[in-house]
C-alpha cells in the first residue's frame, strides 16, 4: 500500500475560516478531499504485515485484515482521520494505514459503528461531519448513478412475467450481515445477474429467487462482460428472506415484497 500522501492543498483549505470559505473555494475542498489520502487508525486482525516504528508508517499487503479504531463521544462512534503524519502525533503508539477517501467511505457503508468523522482531531482546522455526509461527498459520482438508474427504472422497468431465479457474488456477505432477523433490504436500484458466472472470483453466493410481476430493469443488451457486470437492475424498495444456507458461503433468499411506483 503506498505510504505517499501529500494534502498541502487539502490541509490549506481546511485552514480557511468558514466566513471566507466561498462556493468556488468549498467546492475546491470537498474536490481535494475525493482525490485525499488520508491516515487512518486501525487496529490489526493479521499478524502478518511490516512495521515502520520510526515514522509510524505501516506497509501491507492485500490480505491483511483491519478494523478501524473507533472512539466514543457522547455515545457516539467516531472515526479519526489524519491528512498528514505530523497531526497524528496526538495518538500514541497507534498502528496506521493510509486510504484513498474513496475507499473509506465504501468501508464506512458497510460500518454501523461510525456515525461521526473527524479530519484532524484537536487541532484548530478539525473539520467533523457525519458519516452519510463524507460517504456522499466522497462518492458523488457513483450516488449520481443510482439518481439515473432510478429514473431509468420509473420510465423503463417492466414487471417479470415468470418466477426467476438472479445471483449476486460479493466480496463480504453483507445480505446477511445487513439483514434484520433474515430479511434484507435494498432501498436503491438493486444490480443482480441473470448469469452465474458474475464474479466467479468472489467468496460468497446470494441465490435469489424472485416472482413473477417483480418491476426490474434489464440491462444486457448493453452489458459487454456477464462476468463483471450485473445485467439485471431490481427496483427498490424491495425486499429478501433468507430461506437457505447451503454453506457457509450460499445463501438462497426469497423476494417477499417490493414498493414500487412507476
Amino acid at each position: 500500500m503506498n505510504n505517499d500522501v501529500d494534502n498541502t492543498r487539502l490541509k490549506e483549505l481546511m485552514a480557511i475560516e468558514p466566513d471566507n470559505l466561498t462556493p468556488e473555494l468549498q467546492n475546491e475542498l470537498f474536490d481535494e478531499l475525493k482525490k485525499a489520502r488520508l491516515f487512518v487508525p486501525v487496529n490489526f486482525i493479521s499478524e502478518s504485515f511490516n512495521e515502520n516504528v520510526e515514522d509510524k508508517k505501516i506497509s501491507l499487503d492485500e490480505s491483511i485484515s483491519f478494523e478501524f479504531l473507533i472512539f466514543k463521544q457522547d455515545e457516539k462512534g467516531i472515526l479519526p482521520l489524519f491528512t498528514d503524519l505530523e497531526s497524528l502525533e496526538m495518538l500514541d503508539d497507534v498502528n496506521v494505514i493510509n486510504y484513498s477517501t474513496l475507499d473509506i467511505a465504501e468501508l464506512l457503508i458497510e460500518n454501523d459503528n461510525i456515525e461521526e468523522v473527524i479530519i484532524n482531531p484537536n487541532t484548530e482546522t478539525a473539520i467533523g461531519m457525519t458519516k452519510e455526509s463524507f460517504v456522499y461527498y466522497c462518492l458523488e459520482e457513483q450516488f449520481k448513478d443510482i439518481f439515473d438508474i432510478e429514473r431509468d427504472l420509473i420510465e423503463y422497468a417492466v414487471p417479470l412475467n415468470e418466477n426467476t431465479v438472479f445471483y449476486l457474488r460479493s466480496k463480504t456477505p453483507f445480505m446477511l450481515e445487513d439483514s434484520d432477523n433474515g430479511i434484507f433490504t435494498a432501498n436503491v436500484p438493486f444490480k443482480v445477474s441473470s448469469k452465474d458466472v458474475y464474479h466467479t472470483e468472489y467468496e460468497y453466493l446470494n441465490i435469489l429467487v424472485v416472482p413473477k410481476d417483480t418491476m426490474f430493469l434489464y440491462l444486457g443488451n448493453i452489458v459487454e462482460d456477464l462476468t463483471k457486470q450485473s445485467d439485471v437492475i431490481l427496483a427498490p424498495i424491495i425486499k429478501f428472506k433468507l430461506m437457505e444456507k447451503k454453506d457457509e458461503n450460499t445463501f438462497i433468499w426469497h423476494c417477499i415484497q417490493q414498493d414500487f411506483n412507476n
